[in-house]
């Protein structure tokens, strides 16, 4: 049996970066997990682009998919804030923000939420993130 390691760029409305606005949210596009991974992780980036505020805090949270529970057709998502929450990037402790966490692997796709609400930042933050998944062959 083979294993690799294959990295993913998570996009933001098909770009590599997204901006979450001040005071605001913003969701990832959709990211599917490769049947054959049995490991992943997550490298998240805030980065403040002006002076740092001390709330210059992103909430990043995974919501995952299990596919569609009322069986109206498409995948649903854990709420924005009910999903499971990886990190806190504080831009104002140093900038760019990185940290990596560990993923669940069950589920078949998942969407990544940038939360600038819950500590009212004061600037917009650029975030990025890259998903390492090791897969048996």
């Amino acid at each position: 049996m083979a294993i690799t390691r294959h990295e993913t760029q998570v996009t933001w409305s098909a770009a590599n970066a997204g901006t979450c606005g001040v005071n605001s949210e913003l969701t990832s596009d959709a990211i599917s997990v490769d049947a054959t991974c049995f490991q992943a992780q997550v490298h998240m980036k805030a980065l403040n682009t002006t002076t740092a505020a001390t709330d210059d805090q992103i909430l990043m949270w995974l919501r995952q998919s299990g596919g569609d529970p009322d069986g109206a057709g498409t995948a649903e998502y854990d709420s924005s804030k009910g999903g499971l929450r990886l990190a806190v990037l504080d831009t104002f402790v140093q900038t760019p923000f990185l940290r990596t966490a560990e993923l669940p692997v069950p589920q078949s796709e998942f969407t990544l939420h940038a939360d600038g609400t819950e500590y009212g930042t004061t600037n917009a933050i650029v975030v990025s993130a890259t998903i390492t998944e090791h897969r048996s062959s």
